[in-house]
């Protein structure tokens, strides 16, 4: 961690210290899944959350083609109401299928108009086919991106952000000690990491079209 990198792989090496996703991120680039990959009418798009009140919501955009899991959009903000995202994800023209929420989304919270979910909220300004993301009580283990990823095409464009997120994820370091920590950073990158994280804990789910035992919304492919 100290020392100025003398060579671009030292400079490499240098700025994936840490990073969980590293190896992986440069296995994509390798075989060249970051690209252009548009988005396939006639095939719903799915989205991927992690909400933030006072900081970053992101959002990730997925369509299954084949056996193709292909993110053709990334999307994040600050300081946004609800009622932004919704009209963000209607202006895109998608259909969609389902939007994957985190856990917290169940959380009642003061709004306008009462105590209401976040879930609620997005019911209420016409998001449909919502699910939640089971909660996991150890970060660790939700951390099964890296599996994931082998499986994943990005568009090089429209995920530019959430690439640069997921390449900068990384852990916490322990400046007393030398060592990096067992759990993550919080910052810039966590949000659109937290995102993927729910694609990741619901993959199998996604990869074969089955209906988890999570909470879930009556199916309306013609909403949001």
């Amino acid at each position: 961690m100290e020392g100025i990198p003398s060579t671009p792989d030292e400079a490499f090496k240098v700025s994936t210290e840490g990073c969980y996703y590293a190896a992986q991120m440069t296995q994509v680039r390798r075989e060249g899944r970051i690209r252009q990959v548009p988005w396939v009418p006639g095939v719903v798009v799915n989205t991927f959350w992690d909400l933030g009140a006072d900081d970053s919501t992101s959002i990730w955009f997925h369509q299954q083609v084949g056996m193709e899991h292909r993110f053709i959009r990334f999307h994040e903000d600050s300081g946004e109401d609800l009622s932004h995202y919704v009209k963000y994800l209607q202006d895109t023209g998608y259909v969609f299928g389902r939007h994957y929420l985190p856990h917290d989304a169940t959380h009642k919270r003061l709004s306008a108009d009462g105590n209401k979910s976040i879930e609620d909220q997005l019911l209420e300004l016409g998001l449909r086919n919502t699910e939640i993301v089971p909660r996991i009580d150890n970060i660790q283990s939700g951390i099964n991106v890296r599996a994931v990823l082998p499986h994943c095409y990005f568009d090089e464009a429209g995920c530019k952000d959430g690439i640069r997120h997921l390449d900068q994820y990384r852990k916490e370091w322990d400046a007393r000690l030398g060592v990096w920590k067992s759990q993550p950073r919080h910052d810039e990158h966590s949000h659109a990491a937290d995102a993927f994280r729910q694609f990741a804990q619901r993959f199998d789910d996604v990869l074969r079209a089955q209906h988890p035992p999570s909470k879930r919304r009556a199916a309306n492919h013609r909403v949001v």
